[in-house]
């Protein structure tokens, strides 16, 4: 059995880190940064801070590296384009964000650029419930998302905002997971947030070929409608723009579109309108159906030749029992008439017709 080249990788990328453990209450500060070529490497700066406070440095060209710093944890991780550093520290009631026991200056000398930082609180399950009056003065509004977490294991709050001081404020209350499953939870919410970033960056790209591909989109629409059907196209396209009606969207419709070669021929179309921002684009799928009405046709051809050889085969056996009528009365009329040579010419005459019509079914 052959694994895939990439199959590691890929899965290191989320769950092949060491998870630590956490023990409530605590404080988190997650950075992440994106690197670019060109950039200095991350790892230099984590064994400068290693060095400077005397802890056991990364080895070379570590993806990850964690050390007890300052009664907290410090961990290090690199991933393809970006990576990312935590610091993790009891939380004693001091106004002080775990980032506070690095080195001063430290972080402003982080090659890259960074994309996510939070500062995250986690009261113990001990501790009060923060009332909705608690959540206004922690975040300074109420316009908050909470959520149970963990199959009711803690409770996260936040505003998605960032801060003016750049970070974005979560606060978790624990409610009774161990400091490993709690220290996973609060991982797993960074991650979150860092590949819901992530994934946002492609979004002005994304804004930017929308616009360069709505152009070749009208010249694909006006390149695969025929001429006749164009103006109807187009009224169509201004109509639903206008109300947001259309009667061709989301269905299957069977219409004559253009080829390249400049003939037409029959496709099966659906059409979903996707509204991007202010913008409304269409998704259509396209399929010819030129072989499937080839055979279409061959059948209902084939369908039409069976009933006309039934309608024969019917007449056919009609005609031969009248037929057959018509000789075994000319026998009887023959017997009756042999005094009478005139009407037995007539009698073998019709005889002879009969016979002849016989050949024919």
């Amino acid at each position: 059995m052959l694994d895939h080249e990439l199959r590691l990788v890929l899965n290191d990328e989320l769950h092949g880190r060491p998870g630590l453990p956490v023990t409530a209450p605590s404080r988190i500060t997650h950075l992440a940064f994106t690197i670019a070529e060109g950039d200095a490497d991350p790892l230099t700066n984590v064994k400068l801070l290693c060095d400077t406070l005397g802890l056991k440095p990364p080895g070379e060209g570590a993806l990850h590296h964690s050390v007890e710093i300052d009664g907290g944890l410090f961990k290090y991780e690199r991933h393809g384009e970006f990576y990312r550093v935590s610091v993790t520290v009891r939380d004693l009631g001091t106004r002080s964000e775990a980032i506070a026991c690095l080195p001063l200056g430290w972080v402003d000398e982080l090659p890259g650029k960074r994309l996510v930082a939070i500062h995250t609180h986690i009261l113990a399950k001990s501790a009060t419930a923060p009332s909705p009056a608690a959540l206004n003065a922690h975040f300074g509004h109420d316009d908050l998302a909470g959520s149970l977490v963990s199959q009711g294991g803690a409770t996260i709050w936040t505003d998605f905002r960032i801060g003016a001081d750049g970070y974005t404020r979560m606060l978790m209350q624990e409610h009774g997971l161990s400091p490993m499953r709690l220290g996973r939870v609060s991982r797993r919410l960074h991650e979150i947030e860092t590949y819901r970033m992530m994934a946002l960056l492609a979004f002005p790209l994304a804004g930017q070929l929308q616009r360069q591909l709505w152009p070749l989109e009208r010249s694909l629409a006006e390149t695969i409608i025929p001429p006749s059907s164009l103006e109807a196209h187009q009224r169509g396209l201004q109509r639903y723009l206008a109300t947001g009606e259309g009667t061709i969207l989301n269905r299957r419709i069977e219409i004559i579109a253009l080829h390249r070669s400049g003939r037409e021929f029959p496709v099966e179309l659906a059409v979903a309108p996707v509204r991007v921002a202010d913008h409304v684009t269409f998704s259509a799928f396209v399929r010819d159906m030129t072989e499937r009405k080839r055979l279409e046709n061959q059948l209902l051809q084939a369908q039409k030749l069976e009933s006309i050889g039934r309608l024969a085969g019917g007449v056919a056996h009609d005609f031969n029992n009248m037929l057959t009528a018509i000789l075994g009365y000319t026998e009887l009329s023959v017997e009756e008439c042999e005094s009478n040579p005139a009407a037995l010419e007539y009698l073998r005459n019709v005889t002879q017709a009969a016979e002849r019509a016989t050949s024919l079914t």
